[in-house]
């Protein structure tokens, strides 16, 4: 990328996927194309999971060109070596913690259900990382919980005309009206049993956040059974529970208008983790299909699993994982009670704001990150502000957009991204573009 006149060329950024288990084939590769943001790619039939803007050291985001920057090859180097250049009146920490990138944003690509997460909050990340560490437990040891003192609330804008999701407890009154139809229809069906009645048992109890905690500890503790410690999937009575509600999901009775997004997302863990207990978790959370352009904003201690789909993740500089369930890795259930917060969420959907130049603010009112959205296919200017406490990182979905700030100009590209320090100034995006941003937040969202 070529500067303006009288200005340094933009500093592009690049990055090589995560390819976890769960991730897609392609989707990422479809919406960036390979040699701007996206590299090292393996393949049209590699996965691509997750794509990462930010610093933090499990995947600090490359520069393209590190002369630029002083010659550090990432992010995360260049923050160490000058964050006054990197972050500006960010450079102390948002909370006083030092210098670090708040925020990260991914492009997160599903094919597979995701792990049943919840994520701590700040004080209770920064306790149990100090307990890990005192205690000697390796960074990378898999059963540790806690890879770093933050939190990690969380965004997603779907990109899909939909990503499936289950998010936050629902109403508890719906929960048991729920269980209780699927109770009947099996006794219709004859595939009522024990095990099942004493799921439906427990869920019929269920009126407050002390009997729902005893509900979420039944399906996940593991049991004693002649003295012996077996596997919460092998009780016998859970195992029967989760065929029967397999059994269910793939009844035509399950087809039903307002039981139908239940009954699929039962289905799909049915066929990618046949036989895990979390199928009886996601009964208990709202199932929700996030429209294209919309979010959902993740607060801590919201159970929560992305289900299918491709968006913009954006979160708190974190990777503080407490598992409930459909994975393979470690499930510490007492530390993932500690942290869930044991009420219905409403609705997860996080209104956007309508900015007056036409572009979506999802600002969820938090100090670590907000995400902005400029659609432009009419070639007018629009401008974005970063000057100050505002390292900026921006990603072109489309189109191309002639970016000029004070310090930096050039045009961003389609399936390129790039950092705008601060000190850029008002910047300017010109052209016909599908632009990102992702950026610190701030409490106050009128006047952005």
């Amino acid at each position: 990328m070529t500067g303006l006149s009288g200005r340094g060329p933009l500093i592009e950024l690049m990055n090589a996927p995560m390819r976890y288990a769960w991730g897609g084939h392609g989707q990422i590769r479809a919406l960036l194309g390979t040699g701007g943001a996206l590299i090292e790619p393996d393949g049209p039939g590699a996965l691509e999971a997750e794509l990462w803007f930010g610093a933090h050291p499990a995947g600090p985001t490359r520069v393209a060109q590190p002369d630029l920057i002083g010659g550090a090859a990432n992010l995360a180097e260049w923050i160490d070596a000058d964050p006054g250049s990197a972050l500006g009146e960010l450079s102390d920490g948002i909370r006083g913690e030092g210098a670090r990138l708040p925020y990260i944003m991914k492009v997160l690509s599903a094919r597979e259900p995701l792990s049943l997460q919840a994520h701590p909050t700040l004080d209770e990340a920064r306790e149990g990382f100090a307990r890990e560490n005192a205690a000697g437990i390796a960074l990378d040891d898999p059963q540790r919980n806690f890879k770093d003192p933050w939190h990690k609330p969380e965004l997603i804008l779907a990109l899909t005309p939909t990503i499936e999701a289950v998010c936050g407890f629902r109403d508890l009154a719906e929960v048991r009206g729920l269980v209780a139809g699927i109770t009947d229809l099996l006794a219709q069906d004859g595939h009522a049993d024990a095990g099942f009645s004493a799921f439906a048992e427990m869920v019929a109890g269920v009126h407050d956040a002390g009997s729902l905690r005893e509900l979420v500890a039944w399906i996940l503790r593991d049991r004693d059974h002649d003295g012996i410690r077996v596997p919460a999937r092998e009780d016998p009575q859970i195992a029967a529970a989760v065929q029967a509600v397999h059994a269910w999901a793939n009844s035509p009775e399950a087809a039903a208008e307002d039981t139908t997004r239940q009954a699929r997302n039962v289905r799909r863990l049915e066929k990618f983790f046949p036989g895990d207990p979390g199928v009886l978790l996601i009964l208990l959370l709202n199932h929700v299909s996030i429209p294209r352009g919309q979010a959902v904003f993740v607060r801590a201690g919201t159970l929560h699993s992305y289900m299918e789909g491709l968006g913009i993740e954006i979160m708190a500089a974190s990777d503080n994982v407490l598992r409930g369930g459909i994975t393979p890795k470690h499930i510490d259930v007492d530390e993932l009670l500690k942290a869930l917060v044991f009420a219905p969420v409403p609705d997860p959907i996080l209104p956007a704001h309508q900015l007056a130049d036409g572009s979506t603010l999802l600002a969820p009112g938090i100090p670590d990150f907000q995400l902005r959205r400029i659609t432009a296919d009419d070639g007018a200017a629009r401008q974005v502000e970063v000057d100050g406490a505002t390292p900026t990182i921006a990603l072109c979905l489309s189109g191309s957009a002639r970016v000029t700030g004070r310090l930096t100009g050039g045009e961003l590209t389609a399936g390129h991204a790039v950092y705008l320090r601060p000190g850029e100034g008002a910047v300017t995006l010109e052209g016909a573009f599908d632009v990102v941003l992702a950026s610190p937040g701030s409490p106050q969202v009128d006047g952005m």
